[in-house]
C-alpha cells in the first residue's frame, strides 16, 4: 500500500504545493457551474463529491462540531472547501496538458472508470439513502482526470533517470541527543540564546560527549536531550546537512563527536547504518521526487498560460453541515482498478 500512497494521483499533490492560480471571481455563470477554466466548465456537483468525503474523512477523525474550529485562520470548512477548488482546477489544468501532449484514457481504462464509478456509487447507497447533487457519472468523470493526472504526470517526466545508487538509497538508523541554542523570540520566531546561556548550553553538550562511550546512550538522550524523539530512520537528502554528514560517516554503533548546526549541538549514535529492507522503498521515492522536481516546472509554465474564473458566491454558499456525508473509499476504489505500473 505504501506504493500507491506515495503515487496516488501525484500530478494533482504536487500541482497543489505550487503558488496559487490566478482566480478571476466573477458572478456570471448559470447555476451549478463552479469555474471557468480555458473555456471549460468545472461542475458544482464535482466539487460536492469531493466535499462530501471530505466531511466523511474529518467528522470520523474528530465530530460534526469540526467545522466551526479553525485552522490557521480560517474555519475548518473554509479550509476544506478551498482545497477541493483548488484540486478541481488543478486537475483541470492536468487535463489540458493531455489534450496538449495528446495522452489519452484508452478503452480498456474506459471501461474500468465505468466500473471503478459504479462500485463507489454503490458504497453511497448502503451507506445512505440520502439524495445526492452529483450522479455516477459525475464519480466516472473525477476518476478519469485523476487518471489522466497520473499518466500526464509520467508521461511528461518519462525521460527521468531511474538509476539510484546504493549509496542515495541507503536509511540509516540513528539515536540522538540534541542540545538546543535557540529560543522562542517574542514575535514567536526562533532566536539565538543569550550568550552566557549559549556558552552554557555548549558547555554541557561537550561534556556529553565523554559520557556517551561509557553510559547507556538512550539514557542520556531521554534524561538531556532538548528534543522528546531521539531515535530516526532517515536517507540522504532529509535532513541537515551538518547532521547527515556526520551520521552517515558512521558506522553501525559508531557515535560522532559534536556535530554544531544553526539550531544547536548533535551528538548522534548509529544503530543501523544500512536497513535493507527499506531499499525498494527508498529507491521508488527518490524517483518521485525527481519526476516532482521536472515536472513542477512545466506545470508552473502551462498553468501560467491559462484563463480561470471562478463562481465565488455560489460556492459560498455551501454549508458542509449540509453535505451528505461520502463513504471513504472513493480513492480506495480508485486504487484497486488503477494500480500504476510504474513501480511493479
Amino acid at each position: 500500500m505504501w506504493k500507491r500512497k506515495i503515487i496516488m494521483s501525484a500530478a494533482i499533490c504536487i500541482a497543489v504545493m505550487f503558488t496559487g492560480c490566478a482566480y478571476r471571481l466573477t458572478t456570471g455563470f448559470r447555476p451549478g457551474v463552479l469555474a471557468k477554466v480555458d473555456g471549460g466548465i468545472i461542475s458544482m456537483d464535482s466539487a460536492k463529491l469531493l466535499l462530501s468525503e471530505s466531511l466523511y474523512s474529518y467528522e470520523k477523525l474528530f465530530d460534526s462540531g469540526v467545522w466551526n474550529e479553525t485552522i490557521g485562520s480560517v474555519t475548518a470548512q473554509e479550509y476544506v472547501k478551498a482545497s477541493v477548488k483548488d484540486t478541481l482546477i488543478r486537475m483541470e489544468y492536468l487535463k489540458l496538458m493531455a489534450e496538449d501532449m495528446n495522452v489519452v484514457v484508452s478503452e480498456t481504462e474506459e471501461a474500468k472508470l465505468e466500473k471503478a464509478a459504479k462500485e463507489y456509487w454503490d458504497t453511497l447507497a448502503r451507506n445512505s439513502k440520502t439524495p445526492r447533487d452529483f450522479d455516477v457519472e459525475t464519480v466516472r468523470e473525477f476518476y478519469g482526470g485523476l487518471l489522466l493526472a497520473e499518466k500526464v504526470f509520467y508521461e511528461a517526466t518519462s525521460d527521468i533517470d531511474t538509476e539510484v545508487s546504493a549509496d542515495e538509497a541507503r536509511v540509516i538508523d540513528v539515536q540522538y541527543i540534541f542540545i538546543s541554542t535557540m529560543k522562542v523570540s517574542e514575535d514567536g520566531g526562533m532566536v539565538r540564546l543569550p550568550e552566557s546561556e549559549y556558552r552554557a548550553k555548549k558547555t554541557l553538550a561537550e561534556s556529553l560527549v565523554s559520557l556517551t562511550a561509557e553510559s547507556d546512550f538512550a539514557a542520556l538522550a531521554r534524561e538531556y536531550s532538548d528534543d522528546k524523539e531521539y531515535s530516526l530512520q532517515f536517507g540522504s537528502g532529509e535532513r541537515d546537512a551538518e547532521f547527515e554528514k556526520a551520521a552517515f560517516g558512521l558506522e553501525m554503533g559508531g557515535i560522532s563527536g559534536l556535530v554544531e548546526t544553526d539550531y544547536g549541538y548533535y551528538i548522534i549514535k548509529c544503530i543501523n547504518d544500512n536497513i535493507e529492507s527499506n531499499y525498494e522503498k527508498r529507491c521508488s521515492e527518490i524517483i518521485l521526487s525527481r519526476r516532482a522536481e521536472a515536472f513542477s516546472q512545466l506545470y508552473v509554465d502551462f498553468a501560467g498560460k491559462i484563463e480561470t474564473e471562478f463562481n465565488f458566491k455560489e460556492y459560498e454558499n455551501i454549508e458542509m453541515k449540509d453535505v451528505p456525508s461520502g463513504s471513504g473509499q472513493l480513492y480506495e476504489i480508485y486504487n484497486r482498478f488503477f494500480v500504476s505500473t510504474q513501480f511493479d
